[in-house]
């Protein structure tokens, strides 16, 4: 489990130090680059679980809990500025890169995965902003609709 610890949350860190691919013209492109570059790892989630079998629920909540606890420890050694400004990128990276690559695949277990660390991110108040479980054809389509109608 610490290894899948640790590489969940150089996955949040890699992601996060993405944020400069979600437009119009490099999103769709760099998602499915970086899907494949972390598959592995997502795809490792459900055998952790499966591995579990008679305590799955507590290993996805286990593996749900760890990208919330770790933003929210780098947020706690942060200023309040820093931290307010920061919370936008960390909602962002989770909405647009995180939480979407759990889903991509339907994998019932990296779904419910997707929705537990959601719920937690928001009854942990990670951040001073509200998370909501978003898919990548979502985002995607919301680029050619000109970003839900917005712009």
């Amino acid at each position: 489990m610490e290894e899948t610890r640790k590489a969940l949350e150089d996955f949040f860190d890699k992601m996060l130090g993405s944020i400069q691919y979600f437009k119009k013209e490099t999103y769709e492109e760099f998602f499915k680059e970086a899907y494949d570059r972390h598959r592995s790892l997502i795809m490792s989630l459900p055998a952790l679980c499966e591995e579990q079998e008679a305590d799955e629920d507590r290993m996805i909540g286990e593996l749900a809990a760890v990208i919330p606890a770790y933003v929210k420890q780098k947020g706690q050694e942060m200023s309040k500025k820093q931290k307010s400004r920061a919370g936008m990128d960390y909602n962002l990276t989770m909405a647009v890169y995180v939480v979407p690559m759990l889903c991509y695949q339907r994998v019932p277990v990296n779904e419910r995965i997707a929705g537990r660390m959601v719920e937690l991110w928001n009854e942990t108040k990670v951040t001073e902003y509200t998370l909501l479980k978003s898919e990548f054809g979502q985002i995607a389509g919301g680029f050619r609709k000109k970003l839900f109608g917005i712009f």
